[in-house]
């Protein structure tokens, strides 16, 4: 892709969009929108038209959400359902009425079903029922991947989703009410380090499996797409179910990012888990990665590598991170 063509990043102050913003500024990419809920609410159809018509966009990259863990997932189904589906539709609709030519949607790994044990493929959408506490959020995600795809399908564009797995990072939300469960660990663990606490209480029973993905490693994933959108090799792949899973393609158990934790942050005390199974969410959830990996692409970091590198940026941070 040429590098002066104008990419809008909307949602460039979250933890995805944060990242890809450093990466593009890194790489050379010259012209790079980016607009603050402030100057540019997504939920305002008519702003966001007036926006696109002003500006040619050439790609966008739609990291833009309303985003949260368990808690906030379950608390709140018609936020997480109509403002993530609002935003997305305001967005892709001005995309396409305005000729933008790359469109990359995120979708969210919570839209797979619940009862499949082996590794998630791309094939495996809707072939039964999501996680009921994340049914808010993955019905929206589902929407927003669908209709992404019919506009590649029905007008020929290049506009297709990548379905990252469990994303943490060091722009993370670290608000223990709503933040997901890396994030969530890490504060836990280094407040109970600095105020020498005897214990920790852990939710749930720290059996479940997740696909934990760097935020940096995602935004290299979609450089690599922008890269390679125009191969026939890409195309091929994405045009059966128009979009491609990206992660770590490895499971990481709940208890395994304890110990980790337990070893970086030098915490003594005794981890308690509350045995709530009902809080664990989806059992477990790894992506099938094979389809990118063969066009090129693969992480560039190990989960250790990434909790290593997030957990120092959260030491150093905390002051303002804490909320």
């Amino acid at each position: 892709m040429n590098k002066t063509k104008k990419i809008f990043l909307a949602g460039h102050n979250g933890l995805v969009g944060n990242a890809v913003l450093k990466k593009l500024k890194k790489y050379g990419y010259k012209k790079i929108i980016t607009k603050d809920r402030k100057k540019l609410d997504l939920l305002d159809q008519k702003k966001v038209e007036l926006f696109f018509k002003k500006n040619k966009i050439h790609t966008v990259v739609f990291c833009a959400g309303f985003v949260g863990g368990i808690g906030a997932t379950s608390s709140k189904p018609v936020e997480f359902s109509t403002l993530n589906l609002r935003m997305f539709l305001n967005t892709i609709e001005s995309s396409f009425k305005n000729n933008v030519e790359v469109f990359i949607n995120l979708g969210s790994a919570c839209i797979y079903p619940t009862s499949i044990k082996r590794n998630l493929k791309e094939e495996d959408l809707l072939t039964d029922k999501p996680e009921p506490t994340n049914e808010a959020y993955s019905l929206a995600k589902i929407s927003s991947l669908k209709i992404c795809n019919f506009y590649k399908q029905q007008y020929k564009k290049n506009y297709f989703s990548l379905m990252p797995a469990n994303i943490f990072g060091e722009n993370d939300n670290y608000n223990l009410k709503t933040s997901h469960v890396v994030p969530a660990l890490i504060r836990k663990f280094f407040e109970a380090k600095i105020l020498n606490k005897k214990n920790l209480i852990i939710w749930g029973d720290g059996k479940p499996i997740r696909d934990l993905f760097y935020s940096n490693d995602l935004a290299d994933s979609i450089l690599f797409c922008l890269k390679n959108y125009k191969n026939k090799n890409f195309n091929r792949c994405i045009n059966k179910n128009g979009f491609l899973n990206v992660g770590t393609g490895k499971g990481v158990q709940i208890k395994e990012i304890i110990n980790s934790l337990i070893n970086i942050s030098g915490f003594k005390g005794e981890i308690i888990y509350d045995g709530r199974s009902s809080i664990n969410g989806m059992k477990r959830r790894v992506l099938n990665i094979t389809k990118i990996k063969k066009l090129g692409w693969k992480p560039k970091h190990t989960f250790i590598q990434a909790l290593e590198k997030v957990y120092k940026n959260y030491s150093k941070n905390h002051k303002q991170l804490r909320k």
